[in-house]
């Protein structure tokens, strides 16, 4: 085994990153999961009413969607 072989790691790894990234964005843009957005989910109820929890779903699950195709 080589240093350079290690550096590259394994194709799996990537694999499931990309699993995990596309499973969570296909939540966050069916406008659910809103308890992965962190600062949302740690918000008082009065900050959240001022915040579209859809559209905010929805953002972050494109983003997380870019993410994911970046990875692979």
């Amino acid at each position: 085994m080589k240093l350079s072989d290690i550096s590259n790691g394994a194709d799996w790894i990537i694999w499931v990153g990309f699993i995990i990234f596309t499973i969570i964005s296909v939540m966050l843009l069916s406008g659910r999961g809103s308890w992965f957005i962190s600062r949302y989910n740690m918000a008082s109820s009065q900050e959240k009413a001022r915040y579209n929890e859809k559209k905010l779903c929805r953002t972050t699950g494109a983003e997380m969607a870019a993410l994911g195709i970046k990875q692979e």
